[in-house]
């Protein structure tokens, strides 16, 4: 019966997709993701889980204040995992490519052993968060906190403008927008080949996937566009060396706090 209802709800997803996002509303090849994830058994192991996020963002360990956590782009779960591995919290989790969100449900299968009713308090489905038309998906979600991690940037300027908007419309009065991404000269753009560049700090990959390059400028005046108030919004650089070659590599993220204040 288990089995006949994961079937049901996988059925549910493909077909919400083939009806919106994949079909319809692919603003950035959204399509590209789906067959990403959907290209080999182990695309759930690409990303490693994002267990740093509990301490950047801070918020997301406030008990207090966070209860619902919705994320935008949420590909197989790297940033939800550490938070539904941290405690008991209602989830909302959209993607546009349904594969990733069978992926999530299934690595939520594996907490109930430990955190019984994980899989009860996820919520997801499937959406283009770059799409305007999505805007009546996101709009009453009253989430505490929004999340979009690595995602503003596989989108056009012009669809990061709809996906702040429509994380605008999934919080609550007061709820926060915590957003990390590429960040301008970062390593990986420094290395991308010049045919790939589709546009100021843009760029084509091979695959089909776009990766857009934030300043801390660039990042502020698009979230100030959005009506957000702007807490915080730096640079963070990380330094990895390789163990092989012993190269240190650079990584620029841009770190955003965003609030919706009414």
């Amino acid at each position: 019966q288990q089995q006949q209802q994961q079937q049901q709800q996988q059925e549910s997803v493909m077909q919400s997709a083939r009806g919106s996002a994949v079909a319809g509303n692919a603003l950035y090849e959204g399509n590209k993701w789906d067959e990403f994830y959907a290209s080999t058994a182990r695309s759930v192991q690409f990303f490693r889980e994002r267990r740093y996020l509990l301490k950047e963002f801070p918020i997301l360990a406030d008990e207090a204040h966070t209860q619902h956590v919705c994320e935008l782009g949420c590909g197989s779960g790297a940033s939800l995992m550490p938070i539904m591995r941290s405690r008991p919290v209602r989830v909302t989790a959209t993607d546009i490519s349904p594969t990733s969100l069978m992926q999530l449900r299934t690595l939520a299968e594996t907490l109930e052993g430990s955190m019984p009713g994980t899989t009860q308090r996820l919520t997801t489905f499937v959406a283009d968060s770059a799409d305007p038309a999505a805007r009546p998906q996101f709009q009453g979600l009253q989430a505490d906190v929004a999340l979009i991690m690595f995602t503003l940037s596989a989108v056009p300027p012009s669809g990061q403008a709809h996906m702040l908007a429509n994380a605008y419309a999934s919080l609550r009065p007061g709820g926060f927008l915590c957003i990390r991404d590429h960040g301008l000269y970062d390593m990986v753009q420094l290395r991308i080949p010049p045919e790939q560049w589709a546009g100021p700090n843009m760029y084509k990959r091979g695959d089909g996937t776009l990766a857009y390059f934030f300043s801390v400028e660039d990042m502020r005046a698009k979230s100030e566009a959005a009506q957000f108030h702007v807490v915080d919004c730096e640079y963070v650089t990380v330094y990895n060396t390789n163990r092989k070659t012993g190269v240190q590599l650079r990584r620029v993220f841009v770190h955003a706090v965003l609030q919706k204040l009414c």
